[in-house]
């Protein structure tokens, strides 16, 4: 029997139950669980090894698709970072050359101009690109989405 408390992807519970059009009281008479633990399991994502092992059963999966993701948050964060200055640094570049062919090599300021605004507008949207990427790496963080304890 194994007592130990560990991490489950609470979310995919709830979508196997909600697939079958259970309801969290049905789920746990079969399991054989208590209607408690089947809350817990949706809403902390904490359970026992044979609490596990019973859902999985009535819900006819096999345990392990219960896994959490168990990549580090660091890591996850630090890969939204590095794809963020990528794309601000690809914005950079766009811009500069751009400001290099209006002032260099235009043959008049009209497309000088035109040169420069293709670039300014790389520049935003490549930045824009990267703080939308960074928000919703920080936003995935904030639900806990990724972590596991």
């Amino acid at each position: 029997m194994d007592t130990t408390d560990m991490n489950i992807d609470r979310n995919r519970v709830r979508q196997l139950r909600e697939s079958r059009g259970w309801s969290q009281e049905h789920l746990a008479e079969a399991a054989g669980v208590g209607v408690r633990t089947v809350q817990r399991m949706e809403t902390d994502g904490r359970c026992s090894g044979e609490s596990r092992l019973a859902i999985a059963a009535a819900l006819g999966v096999d345990a392990s698709s219960f896994n959490v993701i168990t990549r580090p948050a660091f890591i996850r964060l630090r890969s939204g970072v590095f794809w963020g200055t990528v794309f601000g640094f690809s914005g950079t570049t766009v811009g500069m050359f751009s400001a290099w062919h209006a002032i260099a090599q235009a043959p008049s300021p009209d497309q000088g101009l035109r040169a420069g605004l293709v670039g300014a507008m790389g520049g935003l949207f490549f930045a824009a690109l990267a703080v939308l990427l960074n928000h919703f790496r920080a936003r995935e963080l904030a639900q806990g989405a990724i972590l596991a304890q």
